[in-house]
C-alpha cells in the first residue's frame, strides 16, 4: 500500500516548502476550529501527487486508503484527532497520480 499512498506527519517536501508554509501561516490564522483546509499539487509528476491536509485543533490523522472495485475508484480518507498538545499539526500525503482517486474527510 505504501506505494499507492503514505503519509507524514508535519513533512514538506523541499520542492514544496515555500508555498506550504506561507498557506499553513495562512489557514492557521484564519482558520476555524475543526475546519479542514487542504493544499494539493496535482499532476506533480508523472508518478505522485501531493495534498497537505491541516485542521485547527488536530494534533494527529488518521489516513485510510479505500478501494471500490464496484467503480473502479479510489478514496483516502482523512481524519483528524483531537490531543491535549498546544500545538496544531498538519499531514503531508503522497498518492499516486491517478484522477480516480479521492480525498475524503472524516469528522
Amino acid at each position: 500500500m505504501s506505494e499507492l499512498v503514505s503519509y507524514e506527519l508535519d513533512q514538506i517536501e523541499p520542492k514544496h516548502e515555500e508555498r506550504i508554509r506561507d498557506w499553513l501561516n495562512d489557514v492557521q490564522q484564519n482558520g476555524g476550529e475543526k475546519e479542514y483546509f487542504i493544499h494539493s499539487f496535482d499532476n506533480e509528476t508523472a508518478d505522485n501527487m501531493y495534498a497537505y491536509v491541516y485542521g485547527k485543533g488536530f494534533t494527529d490523522y488518521e489516513v485510510s486508503f479505500i478501494y471500490n472495485t464496484s467503480n473502479n475508484r479510489a478514496e483516502v480518507h482523512v481524519a483528524g484527532i483531537e490531543g491535549q498538545s498546544e500545538t496544531d499539526h498538519f499531514v503531508k500525503v503522497k498518492m499516486i497520480n491517478d484522477q480516480s482517486i479521492t480525498i475524503v474527510f472524516e469528522r
